[in-house]
């Protein structure tokens, strides 16, 4: 079998990181109650999770003589109901793809196929459950398997694995515009692994362990490396290598935590399982899998790592569902901040898990704090109480309203109220239910910039959470004079902001549910464009100049050349990654960090509000009479809304909804 590597021989078990939340903490736990097993065991096959569902599709093999055929099964799991359901096959039989789920859809790049079928393909299979049906999309730039691949941005980014030949590493790299039908090329991989675990954290795509050339052209060495890419800057860099070198191996994130499960060395089929943290670039071991498996089929789903399939070194199939919970052990739970923590805040960002739709309340030494903090969908919540006033020593714990569970308790050392820069913001709510990507909006009357957005609203951020102290944290935008020579485009922590200075604020969030993974993408993007010395946009000057041009431009019996221009200026403006206003680094992280499918300014309810810029239409009529005619001047205003973006773009933006 010389066209299946020895190393590519591998597959999965059904790996499930279940949180069960508890009154105490644990390295980790197996559940001995698993999920249904996998109706055909197989291993290498493509994996994403839609809705909940974990799509698993081709794989290996059904027979182990030639010609090796493929599956072409598309099995699907259900957790909700322990269910396997049987889709519509695969066009074209493969195992070892590179995968995502972008919009709903899963995309199926390459892979291996059969000597009858071409071997290593360039095929790319789209598969949509809303019509149960397969199309194609255009072809990988090279035939290739056993790939890495993540999702970032709505775009599918594929590095590494083995080349048209199936001999040694290839070192391209590559991604896939779904919305252009194109692949384009990127930085190559310094040290490309075929079989690596893969998963996305926060906009970055990190590639743990794989398999590097060998002694010979069918055999690779397991590696330990870890690399990480970032499609901002098209860079690659080397981490902390992992603890136990492997490939073929499983992994997945949860809560900006790296799992990497299972996987082979050519001599063992591992149980082993480790977990990284990006933000302290270490590694932890964690307790083992109950059955040592690799190259399973990963997917996250509500906090629960899933790995279906798998194989070991005797060519043993699985069907096997396993469960590991990384922290909490019943529910609800607190995952972070951890016990002990100091926030640099009079409030503290919570975050844990707990029983979908479940209504909690959180705890202050043992106090109820007014509000209700409700669980979402997929079994995660989030809230924001100010726990200053309690003490500089607090003790804080949720608990179920209908099962009169609590969460496990953990120690807190707020900030005392008055300590932190700003005057606070006494018309907050002791509890804020805000989310990560959620949006603040600040107005402030003594701001220099009620002259161009006008007294109702001056200011917003973008809430990014918290930090592993439990620091809520904002990016933002600001003027040179208000960042008082430091970072103009930054972020940082909630008291320290400008918006903390605002007299009132208040917060938004997607009318429409999105999933915590479009959340971690938005709240990524603002996290790799903050803090790296970009400039304000420098509104003053710039917008007053751009709006008269256009202003001066405008007729309403057609759209002049220069008026055109005017508005690609303005347009060009909005969507600049060189520089920002607070509005625009909030209305482009939406953007970007949906892959173009959220525009916030898509429709544009801002008005020219009495004391803005706009405002002063006497000031933009004196340079055009046609302005004169109110009709025609809110002709002229609807022009600009698709390419201007304001605070009160968010305030009046009917896909957002005020939450306090």
């Amino acid at each position: 079998m010389t066209h299946i590597r020895r190393r590519c021989s591998a597959a999965g078990m059904f790996l499930a990181l279940l949180c069960f939340g508890s009154n105490a903490f644990s390295q980790g736990t197996w559940t001995t109650n698993p999920p249904a097993p996998m109706p055909t065991p197989l291993f290498g096959a493509s994996a994403g999770v839609i809705n909940g569902q974990l799509y698993v599709a081709g794989g290996c093999c059904v027979t182990f003589s030639y010609p090796f055929t493929r599956f072409n099964t598309l099995q699907v799991y259900d957790p909700a109901t322990n269910i396997w359901t049987t889709r519509s096959p695969m066009p074209l039989a493969v195992y070892g793809a590179a995968t995502g789920v972008i919009n709903g859809k899963l995309y199926v790049a390459g892979g291996q196929a059969d000597p009858l079928h071409g071997n290593n393909v360039a095929t790319l299979q789209i598969y949509d459950p809303a019509s149960d049906t397969w199309t194609t999309g255009a072809s990988l730039p090279q035939a290739g398997a056993a790939a890495n691949a993540g999702v970032i941005g709505g775009k599918l980014y594929v590095a590494g694995g083995a080349p048209p030949s199936n001999i040694g590493e290839t070192n391209t790299v590559v991604v896939y515009d779904p919305v252009a039908d194109t692949w384009s090329n990127l930085a190559p991989m310094p040290n490309p692994p075929a079989w690596a675990g893969t998963a996305v954290i926060n906009g970055i795509l990190y590639v743990v362990g794989g398999s590097v050339p060998g002694p010979n052209i069918y055999t690779g060495v397991a590696t330990n490396t870890v690399q990480s890419y970032n499609p901002v800057t098209d860079t690659w860099a080397t981490l902390a290598p992992m603890p136990t070198a492997r490939s073929l191996v499983a992994a997945g994130a949860i809560d900006g935590i790296l799992y990497a499960a299972g996987g082979t060395d050519n001599s063992s089929t591992f149980a082993t399982v480790e977990s990284y943290d990006p933000v302290t670039n270490t590694w932890a071991a964690e307790p083992s899998m109950l059955t040592a498996a690799y190259l399973p089929a990963p997917g996250v789903i509500a906090g629960t790592f899933y790995l279906a399939g798998g194989n070991t070194l005797q060519n043993q199939l699985l069907n096997a569902v396993q469960a590991f919970t990384p922290n909490c052990i019943s529910l609800p739970c607190i995952k972070s901040p951890s016990d002990g923590a100091t926030p640099q805040s009079h409030f503290v960002a919570l975050s844990g898990r707990g029983s979908p739709g479940a209504r909690l309340t959180v705890r202050i030494n043992g106090l109820p704090v007014p509000g209700t903090v409700t669980v979402d969908a997929e079994g995660l919540w989030e809230a924001l109480p100010d726990i200053a006033p309690y003490g500089s020593s607090v003790t804080v714990e949720v608990d179920d309203r209908t099962t009169g569970n609590a969460s496990n308790r953990i120690t807190v050392h707020p900030q005392p109220e008055g300590s932190l820069p700003g005057p606070g913001i006494p018309s907050l709510s002791r509890l804020l239910h805000l989310r990560h990507g959620d949006i603040f909006l600040g107005a402030d009357p003594s701001s220099p910039q009620v002259r161009f957005y006008g007294p109702k609203w001056t200011h917003n951020a973008l809430y990014l959470g918290g930090d592993t102290n439990g620091t809520p944290l904002v990016a933002e935008a600001v003027t040179p004079d208000e960042a008082g020579g430091g970072q103009q485009v930054r972020s940082l922590a909630l008291e320290q902001s400008l918006l903390w200075t605002a007299p009132r604020i208040s917060g938004f969030t997607s009318r429409n549910p999105i999933t915590n993974a479009t959340r971690d993408e938005i709240v990524g993007w603002a996290k790799t464009f903050t803090n790296q010395g970009i400039p304000y946009w420098n509104v003053p000057f710039e917008m007053p100049g751009l709006v008269l041009a256009a202003a001066l431009d405008f007729s309403p019996f057609r759209q002049t050349h220069g008026y055109v221009n005017d508005l690609s200026a303005l347009n060009a403006a909005k969507n600049s990654t060189s520089q920002f206003i607070c509005s625009t680094l909030v209305w482009a992280a939406y953007w970007h960090g949906t892959g173009q499918t959220l525009d916030l300014s898509d429709p544009n309810n801002m008005t020219a509000e009495r004391g803005s810029f706009l405002g002063h239409s006497l000031l933009l009529r004196l340079g055009n009479p046609f302005l004169a005619n109110r009709n025609l001047f809110n002709i002229f205003i609807d022009q600009l809304r698709p390419v201007v973006v304001v605070p009160e773009t968010f305030a009046r933006s009917p896909r957002l909804k005020q939450i306090f």
